[in-house]
């Protein structure tokens, strides 16, 4: 394992939890409910350089994954060659994504990255750092579930803590630099394009589990 990471990005200091903990509390590759277990695991984390938590897979980095939801359509997205993670680069995502740092710990240890605004409704870091958003409050956020491929050593060191996004059809996307073709789409328009998505995206849109919680959100 090797990291290329620019200096801003390496010298982050991310939230990771034990990877064969995680491993324990996860069937496998898929789609899972967030479990009591697993609340409390991800609620007492730990802190680790970016760049250090690059090279190993003894812990596992959590991904804060946004799934925006406008009347059914999800909004989608690539990544351009700026972002960091050039694995992504130029692929298709159903979500958007991102890591979660100290920043983030007080208000993940309340299990909740969202607080009230009277901006939006709801704010995030890390979400509003990529895109502007109206959200609907009258749709409580919160974790819905998780998605996890520890397929191999990429997929080990991330694991996607998954949030429903209900939001107007009006968005602007604040790093075009980084974020490129946002657009809402139905989900049938995704599944006809799958081979240009990420896989967290496609195991998302073949998860029963998760198909039920976005009909609950419309």
């Amino acid at each position: 394992m090797s990291t290329d990471l620019p200096k801003k990005y390496a010298d982050e200091s991310l939230i990771v939890v034990p990877y064969k903990a995680v491993n324990e509390l996860l069937p496998g590759v898929g789609v899972w409910p967030v479990s009591e277990p697993l609340l409390r695991l991800i609620s007492t984390p730990s802190t680790m350089r970016r760049a250090d938590a690059e090279l190993t897979t003894e812990v596992t980095q959590l991904i804060a994954y946004y799934v925006v939801l406008h009347c059914g359509r999800i909004l989608t997205h690539r990544r351009t060659r700026r972002q960091p993670e050039k694995r992504l680069t130029a692929v298709k995502a159903a979500g958007l994504s991102g890591h979660l740092t100290v920043s983030d710990l007080p208000a993940l240890t309340t299990l909740d990255l969202f607080h009230e605004s009277s901006a939006s409704g709801y704010a995030n870091r890390e979400l509003t750092e990529e895109i502007s958003v109206q959200v609907l409050p009258k749709h409580p956020i919160k974790l819905s579930c998780c998605v996890w491929e520890p397929v191999d050593d990429f997929g080990k060191q991330h694991l996607g803590l998954v949030y429903v996004v209900p939001a107007d059809e009006k968005i602007k996307v604040l790093e075009p630099g980084l974020i490129a073709d946002a657009a809402f789409q139905s989900i049938p328009d995704i599944r006809a394009a799958y081979s240009e998505f990420t896989s967290w995206s496609r195991l998302l849109l073949e998860s029963k589990y998760f198909l039920d919680i976005l009909s609950s959100e419309v």
